[in-house]
């Protein structure tokens, strides 16, 4: 009986096919061009084909697309819908790009998935023959961070709302300015700095220049050991981050008991007396 069984099941493998059929699987996406010089304004069909079905926008780009968007007529792009056989054509009016040729076609999914371009002349567009000068980066640093003084009044004494003055110093260590820096606060307990503290405005930074800032930060009652405080500052290609740590005890509350027990003492003292 298993011999059997075992000869039943190896003729069903044998009549299994072997191997994938040809053109079962998906062909490279492609872009392909009615034409590959065009005039401003002109209409420029474009087919697509061997994509994932779904839409697509499809946009005239300077500078071969090699800094993504930024090289791209975002505003004139035209949406696609891809078939389920991977195919697709949209007509696309010829631009000018944002910035100089050589100029391409990009295609690119909604959502995520692979990129495609193709080249295309378009006529009157200038032609940059050099790569365009990269944006120095923007940098922002932090120096100096201090949280100093008690405050006024006893109430932190007696474990009460604590005062202090956050001084820190904000400087562009890069060589582009930065056109609008931002101071962010959070204050509370060391990993848990969750309550925001005011920030004041910063105005514009240029390379090398650097500000000072004082800043009154309260740390709620009760106050009882370690407290930290968050500041990042934002505005730069780069966020940074940097942290200022203080402590306050409720020492009148400490001193209580002792101050209690010479009360007792000196109260029975005198009547033993």
């Amino acid at each position: 009986m298993a011999i059997r069984l075992a000869v039943a099941v190896g003729a069903l493998v044998g009549l299994l096919p072997v191997g994938t059929p040809a053109g079962s699987a998906r062909a490279e996406p492609t872009v392909t061009l009615d034409v590959t010089e065009v005039a401003v304004g002109a209409p420029l069909a474009v087919r697509l084909a061997g994509w994932p079905a779904g839409d697509v926008l499809v946009e005239v780009c300077g500078n071969r697309a090699e800094r993504g968007s930024i090289d791209c007529l975002v505003g004139g792009a035209a949406s696609a819908a891809v078939q389920g056989d991977g195919s697709g054509r949209v007509a696309l009016t010829a631009s000018a790009p944002p910035v100089p040729c050589p100029c391409v076609v990009r295609v690119r999914p909604v959502g995520s998935g692979e990129i495609r371009t193709t080249p295309v002349t378009i006529k009157g567009v200038p032609v940059r023959t050099a790569a365009p000068v990269a944006k120095p980066p923007t940098v922002l640093a932090a120096s100096g961070v201090r949280i100093t003084g008690a405050g006024p009044g006893w109430a932190a004494f007696f474990g009460g709302p604590a005062h202090r003055t956050v001084t820190v110093t904000l400087r562009n260590t890069g060589q582009a300015p930065v056109l609008e820096p931002r101071l962010a606060l959070t204050s509370g307990r060391p990993g848990q700095t969750t309550v925001i503290v005011p920030a004041p405005r910063v105005d514009l930074l240029a390379p090398g220049q650097q500000r000072t800032f004082d800043l009154p930060v309260t740390f709620g009652a009760p106050t009882w050991g370690r407290y930290a405080l968050r500041g990042e500052l934002l505005g730069a290609d780069q966020p940074e981050v940097f942290y200022a740590h203080t402590r306050s005890y409720p020492w009148g509350l400490l001193l209580l008991p002792v101050l209690l027990l010479v009360y007792l003492t000196l109260r029975w003292w005198r009547r033993t007396r």
